[in-house]
Protein backbone atom coordinates (compact mmCIF):
# COMPACT_ATOMS: atom_id res chain seq x y z
CA UNK A 1 0.00 0.00 0.00
CA UNK A 2 1.12 3.25 -0.61
CA UNK A 3 0.55 6.93 1.49
CA UNK A 4 -2.65 6.96 0.00
CA UNK A 5 -3.91 3.66 0.81
CA UNK A 6 -3.48 2.23 -2.83
CA UNK A 7 -2.09 -0.78 -4.02
CA UNK A 8 1.02 -0.14 -6.15
CA UNK A 9 0.82 -0.46 -9.88
CA UNK A 10 2.24 -3.86 -11.06
CA UNK A 11 4.39 -4.48 -14.04
CA UNK A 12 2.36 -6.17 -16.83
CA UNK A 13 6.16 -8.04 -17.33
CA UNK A 14 7.10 -9.05 -14.16
CA UNK A 15 3.46 -9.12 -12.06
CA UNK A 16 5.64 -9.19 -9.00
CA UNK A 17 7.48 -6.28 -9.78
CA UNK A 18 6.24 -2.31 -9.18
CA UNK A 19 5.30 -0.68 -12.36
CA UNK A 20 8.12 2.18 -13.98
CA UNK A 21 6.63 2.88 -17.19
CA UNK A 22 4.95 1.23 -20.75
CA UNK A 23 3.77 -1.17 -18.90
CA UNK A 24 7.16 -2.83 -17.69
CA UNK A 25 9.45 -2.82 -14.64
CA UNK A 26 12.00 -0.62 -14.13
CA UNK A 27 14.86 -3.40 -15.45
CA UNK A 28 12.60 -4.61 -18.20
CA UNK A 29 12.14 -0.58 -19.20
CA UNK A 30 15.49 0.15 -18.83
CA UNK A 31 16.92 -2.50 -21.28
CA UNK A 32 14.54 -1.74 -23.42
CA UNK A 33 14.05 1.74 -23.73
CA UNK A 34 16.84 3.62 -21.65
CA UNK A 35 19.68 1.76 -22.27
CA UNK A 36 19.23 1.85 -26.79
CA UNK A 37 18.94 5.23 -26.48
CA UNK A 38 21.80 6.37 -24.37
CA UNK A 39 24.01 3.49 -26.45
CA UNK A 40 23.19 5.86 -29.68
CA UNK A 41 23.68 9.10 -28.05
CA UNK A 42 26.87 8.81 -26.61
CA UNK A 43 28.60 5.87 -28.21
CA UNK A 44 26.52 6.10 -32.07
CA UNK A 45 26.24 2.46 -30.71
CA UNK A 46 22.52 0.54 -31.62
CA UNK A 47 21.47 -2.14 -28.72
CA UNK A 48 22.34 -4.75 -31.74
CA UNK A 49 26.03 -3.48 -32.31
CA UNK A 50 26.68 -3.55 -28.83
CA UNK A 51 25.21 -7.32 -28.21
CA UNK A 52 27.68 -8.25 -30.99
CA UNK A 53 30.65 -7.11 -29.96
CA UNK A 54 29.03 -8.65 -26.41
CA UNK A 55 28.97 -11.77 -28.25
CA UNK A 56 31.91 -11.47 -30.20
CA UNK A 57 33.92 -11.32 -26.42
CA UNK A 58 32.02 -13.65 -25.24
CA UNK A 59 30.12 -11.80 -22.16
CA UNK A 60 34.25 -11.14 -20.73
CA UNK A 61 36.30 -8.35 -20.54
CA UNK A 62 38.33 -7.33 -24.01
CA UNK A 63 42.07 -7.19 -22.09
CA UNK A 64 41.60 -9.78 -18.74
CA UNK A 65 39.54 -12.01 -20.15
CA UNK A 66 37.56 -11.96 -16.93
CA UNK A 67 33.96 -11.91 -16.31
CA UNK A 68 33.32 -7.85 -14.64
CA UNK A 69 33.59 -8.77 -10.80
CA UNK A 70 31.65 -5.70 -10.02
CA UNK A 71 28.47 -4.61 -12.19
CA UNK A 72 28.64 -4.32 -15.75
CA UNK A 73 31.40 -4.14 -18.92
CA UNK A 74 32.17 -0.82 -19.66
CA UNK A 75 32.21 0.66 -23.25
CA UNK A 76 35.87 1.73 -24.53
CA UNK A 77 35.62 4.50 -26.43
CA UNK A 78 38.13 7.02 -27.83
CA UNK A 79 36.80 10.26 -26.78
CA UNK A 80 38.80 12.22 -29.49
CA UNK A 81 37.51 10.51 -32.64
CA UNK A 82 34.40 8.19 -30.81
CA UNK A 83 35.78 4.48 -32.20
CA UNK A 84 34.13 2.00 -29.74
CA UNK A 85 37.35 0.19 -29.35
CA UNK A 86 35.35 -3.05 -27.20
CA UNK A 87 33.80 -3.94 -23.61
CA UNK A 88 36.30 -3.44 -20.79
CA UNK A 89 35.67 -4.46 -16.85
CA UNK A 90 35.98 -1.67 -14.69
CA UNK A 91 39.48 -2.36 -13.28
CA UNK A 92 40.69 -2.83 -16.56
CA UNK A 93 38.86 0.93 -18.20
CA UNK A 94 39.75 2.90 -15.21
CA UNK A 95 43.46 1.81 -14.52
CA UNK A 96 44.54 0.13 -17.63
CA UNK A 97 43.41 2.37 -20.53
CA UNK A 98 41.84 4.91 -18.28
CA UNK A 99 42.90 8.20 -20.58
CA UNK A 100 46.44 6.95 -21.84
CA UNK A 101 46.96 7.48 -25.53
CA UNK A 102 49.48 5.02 -28.32
CA UNK A 103 51.62 7.65 -27.02
CA UNK A 104 51.46 7.03 -23.71
CA UNK A 105 51.46 3.17 -23.94
CA UNK A 106 54.84 3.11 -26.08
CA UNK A 107 56.59 5.46 -23.42
CA UNK A 108 55.42 2.61 -21.00
CA UNK A 109 56.97 -0.36 -23.02
CA UNK A 110 59.68 1.52 -24.25
CA UNK A 111 60.64 2.38 -20.33
CA UNK A 112 59.85 -1.01 -19.33
CA UNK A 113 62.24 -2.73 -22.23
CA UNK A 114 65.24 -0.67 -21.49
CA UNK A 115 68.59 -2.05 -20.17
CA UNK A 116 69.23 0.39 -17.47
CA UNK A 117 69.97 -1.73 -13.57
CA UNK A 118 69.90 0.97 -11.15
CA UNK A 119 71.94 -1.30 -8.99
CA UNK A 120 75.68 -1.06 -11.62
CA UNK A 121 75.50 1.75 -10.62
Amino acid sequence: MTKLGKAPRRAMCHPERQYEAKGLCYSCYTKEHRLPHRLKAKYGLTLRQFLTILSIQNGVCALCKQLPQKGKLHIDHDHKTKRVRGLLCDPCNRFKVGSNTIEDIQAVLQYLSREFDGRSL
